[in-house]
């Protein structure tokens, strides 16, 4: 995620399959599910 730009923070609850993502920016859904993707995880809904 640190490769998206604006995005400063992210948080991964693996328990609850919650993903939080902090930026100072709108970040591009495709930019993140791509980075989720790379990291061997499915984003849902």
């Amino acid at each position: 995620m640190g490769a998206i730009p604006a995005v400063t923070d992210v948080r991964v609850d693996l328990a609850s399959g919650v993903l939080t993502v902090t930026a100072t920016e709108p970040v591009d859904r495709a930019a993140v599910e791509a980075a989720v993707d790379e990291a061997g995880y499915t984003l849902a809904g």
